[in-house]
Formats: C-alpha cells, sequence, structure tokens
C-alpha cells in the first residue's frame, strides 16, 4: 500500500478558508469515483509544524497513477487545487510504502 500525505503550511487566520478548499477538493474526488483521502486537524499544532494534513492510501502504483489522471483531467479539480493554493504558503508532499508485515 502507498500512502500519499500533503502537509499544509498557513497563518492560523485563514484556517477557515484552507479547510474548505481542501474539503472542495475531496468533494471533487468522491465526484470522479476516488478515494476522497483523510484530513488530519493537529490538536495543537506547534509553529513549525503543518496546521492541515490530508492523506490517501492507494493499492499500488497503478491505481495511485490512474486517480492521478482523473484529476488531471478534470478542470474543476485544477480550479479547486488552484484555489488552495493560493490561500497557503508552503505545501510538502510525501510518499510512503505501508509496512505489510
Amino acid at each position: 500500500m502507498l500512502i500519499e500525505q500533503v502537509r499544509y503550511y498557513f497563518e492560523q487566520a485563514a484556517m477557515a478558508d484552507v479547510l474548505d478548499a481542501r474539503r472542495q477538493e475531496s468533494r471533487i474526488r468522491e465526484s470522479l469515483n476516488l478515494t476522497p483521502g483523510v484530513i488530519l486537524i493537529p490538536d495543537d499544532p506547534s509553529p513549525d509544524e503543518p496546521l492541515l494534513v490530508w492523506q490517501c492510501g492507494y493499492e499500488d502504483e497503478s491505481q495511485m497513477a490512474g486517480t492521478e489522471q482523473s484529476l488531471i483531467d478534470s478542470e474543476e479539480y485544477k480550479a479547486a487545487r488552484d484555489r488552495l493554493a493560493s490561500l497557503v504558503t508552503r505545501v510538502d508532499l510525501d510518499l510512503f510504502v505501508a509496512d505489510e508485515s
């Protein structure tokens, strides 16, 4: 299993707008019959930690590639992604492989 994790950094005052934008991306993913992923908000974030994290799991690289292609083909998703990007100051993306043992 692959886990994609995106960490968003922004000013605390923008939380409502960033959360709304990330939720919109998740709704669009669902409308495309894709896994919406999970939005995580830290209970007590430190100043150098992200204020919002989104993550999603994929069975394998093929499923992840298919998901990416569906998103690339969606103008609605592109607009939502651009809106979110305009609200944050930094985005970190990581890909993890789950320990299956």
